[in-house]
């Protein structure tokens, strides 16, 4: 991720074009997409370098894929995996784009499109603030920013151009009678089929067996003329079981599968059957290595409600853990079909119907650290959590045993498929070794299962203040470093009770973003002033710039969204001030490997009275830390993207933190 860059240089120092452009190119040749959606820059305020580099891969990747002069979709001479990408768009503000039917349920899944993509959401935990902007879109459109031909209206995509198989020729004129008879009917209603029902089969039928008769022959066709057939032959099914109206539903015991694992599949209804003839279940899958019925055939008679014994194979490409496995997946899951074919007693009311079962596949046994950098500490939590995938059941002891560091440890029995044990390690004798980073090992039974990074360095803090914390999350990085610098925050509800409550503490801290979460904080600036005026010490955090300027929490400061603040940037601090000198000194090492950026924001400060900025970004003085004398106290703005260092234990940032809190 890229959250700042000065220039495209810097997009392009991160985002390499040897290696940006061939993954974009794995994407689409793993993915197969005729439509790519690029999703707006919500971070930039304006212009997005960003967008401008990725647009810029990727218009050159479809049109590498793009190499023959052939004008139409359906015609292009494919050159990666046989594929072409055949529109790019945009998301855009604007509500004149088209929109996408995300209110449509899939009907394999029984869930709309919108409910599937806030479910993906949740299985990635930095997105959880962006919740509520992913609702706020739901509604967007999108604009064509390239195109290969307009869109058509015709429903098996029906076009002849370029077309020198006289055969093609010939299906290509039947195909369109077809479609443009159900154009001109507007819908399938069950009237016009049953007008046309018999007549359409019948005409279906004899495409269709004209199709399968060209499939074997497809070697000798060029590209273009092999996807035409296979989409005809995709399309006529669709329609005719639509005609007969052919669903199927079923039931599955298992969805997350291990390698030689078995589940159980029951077709719980079919309909659309005509009497006579015979139906029979296909599993293709039993030629990539599953087993159907403890047999290597791929076909049994159909029978309801009667279970199917499916066994997976020794290889499965893996989805779970996320964090892990699923970084080298383009999709959260996996689709496995199954067939159901009839044969009546004439052609026409024969059918093939496939149906698409979404799989998870995981090891037999996962170990995660959720904590993957911590600080190298007595008392310091290291979170594992252990997945049974299999059905057989575990019972062992997670433990720290390294050179660095040891945590006792913590038996855990993981006894059914799917069983989870998740607890905390804690560091109870640590070395005393160099600042550093330290890669430090788990272990199950003398196995190494998992490792985490622990660095070591040095944070003195003033122990006599008293931190008070407004933070909207549980899980906030801000509560984290307060915890490992040893203080014991409070937390402060924002009621009645919030003037008295603010007696309990010297320091308030808002957490990073709160204004967007909690926007009655505005409601309580006369208090927040009291407090500070009275002696107290209020540090905000970054906030986002369109709730902190309807509302500044710190007198005389407005902020402005920009990306431009990369971590390459330089900083200027000065060496003089006390907060940059105790009780740890800062110095220029504590500003090096700062990740992400320096700040989302641009500060701009209206009134310069009793107020003095520590540091700045070098080569246009925006503010970084501002501070604001009132009376006996002082209000803190951290302009500052802390909490990205915090979770990567950035020691620097601990103890600017630390004197923050003291000052």
């Amino acid at each position: 991720d890229i959250p700042a860059a000065a220039d495209t240089n810097t997009v392009r120092s991160n985002w390499p074009a040897d290696s940006l452009a061939p993954g974009l190119k794995k994407l689409i040749t793993d993915f197969n997409p005729d439509l790519i959606l690029v999703c707006k820059d919500f971070s930039a305020p304006g212009k997005s370098l960003l967008l401008e580099v990725l647009l810029k891969d990727l218009n050159g990747v479809v049109d590498e894929v793009r190499k023959s002069k052939v004008p139409s979709r359906a015609f292009q001479s494919i050159a990666l995996n046989g594929w072409n990408v055949e529109s790019i768009a945009a998301e855009h503000d604007s509500s004149d784009g088209f929109r996408l039917p995300i209110d449509r349920v899939d009907p394999d899944r029984k869930k709309t499109y919108a409910v599937m993509g806030g479910e993906a959401m949740t299985l990635y935990r930095s997105l959880a603030r962006q919740r509520a902007e992913f609702k706020r879109t739901l509604g967007t459109s999108y604009f064509t920013i390239t195109r290969q031909t307009p869109v058509s209206d015709n429903i098996l995509d029906v076009q002849t151009r370029s077309l020198k198989n006289q055969e093609l020729i010939r299906i290509s004129r039947e195909v369109e009678k077809i479609t443009n008879g159900i154009i001109h009917a507007k819908t399938l209603n069950d009237r016009w089929i049953s007008q046309q029902r018999k007549s359409l089969l019948r005409a279906i039928a004899m495409l269709t067996d004209s199709v399968d008769q060209l499939i074997p022959r497809t070697f000798e066709m060029p590209l273009y003329e092999r996807r035409l057939l296979l989409q005809w032959k995709g399309g006529l099914e669709r329609l005719h079981n639509s005609i007969l109206g052919v669903r199927a539903t079923y039931s599955l015991s298992e969805s997350i599968l291990t390698t030689l694992q078995l589940t159980y599949l029951t077709i719980d209804s079919v309909t659309g059957v005509s009497k006579g003839g015979t139906t029979e279940i296909l599993f293709p899958a039993v030629s990539h290595g599953w087993a159907f019925n403890e047999r290597s055939q791929q076909s049994f008679p159909l029978k309801l409600h009667e279970p199917y014994r499916l066994l997976s194979p020794q290889k499965l490409p893996f989805h779970l853990p996320a964090g892990l496995q699923g970084l080298d997946q383009h999709t959260v899951d996996a689709p496995l079909y199954f067939f159901i074919v009839h044969r009546g007693t004439d052609r026409e009311h024969s059918f093939i119907y496939r149906k698409m079962m979404p799989m998870t596949y995981a090891p037999r046994f996962s170990a995660e650290v959720l904590t993957p950098v911590v600080r190298l500490m007595r008392g310091e939590n290291v979170v594992v959590r252990l997945t049974n995938h299999s059905r057989d059941g575990i019972r062992d002891t997670v433990r720290i045993q390294d050179s660095v560091a040891v945590a006792p440890g913590v038996v855990f029995r993981v006894g059914m498929k799917e069983s989870v044990f998740r607890d905390t390690l804690r560091l109870s004798s640590v070395r005393d070794v160099e600042e550093g980073t330290y890669l430090l090992h788990v272990d199950i039974g003398g196995q190494i299962v998992s490792q985490f990074a622990a660095r070591k360095f040095d944070a003195s803090v003033n122990p006599n203040r008293r931190i008070a914390l407004i933070t909207s999350f549980g899980s906030s990085a801000t509560a984290e470093v307060l915890r490992r610098l040893g203080y014991a925050a409070i937390s402060i509800a924002i009621d009645s009770s919030f003037g008295a409550s603010l007696s309990h503490c010297d320091v308030l801290i808002i957490d990073n973003r709160e204004l967007t979460f909690k926007p009655e904080l505005a409601n309580r600036i006369k208090e927040l002033d009291t407090f500070v005026r009275k002696g107290g010490r209020v540090l905000v955090l970054s906030q986002d710039a369109d709730a902190f300027d309807r509302t500044p929490l710190v007198p005389g400061i407005s902020l402005e969204r920009s990306t431009a603040y990369d971590p390459e940037t330089p900083v200027k601090f000065d060496t003089t001030d006390v907060i940059l000198n105790s009780p740890n000194r800062i110095t220029g090492t504590d500003w090096k490997d700062w990740i992400f950026e320096w700040t989302p924001n641009k500060a701009t400060l209206s009134d310069l009275v009793n107020t003095r900025v520590p540091v700045r970004v070098g080569y246009d003085d925006n503010p970084l830390v501002v501070v604001r004398a009132q009376e006996k106290g002082a209000f803190i703005y951290a302009n500052l993207d802390f909490s990205h260092q915090w979770i990567n234990v950035h020691p620097g940032s601990y103890r600017l933190l630390a004197n923050l809190l003291a000052y």
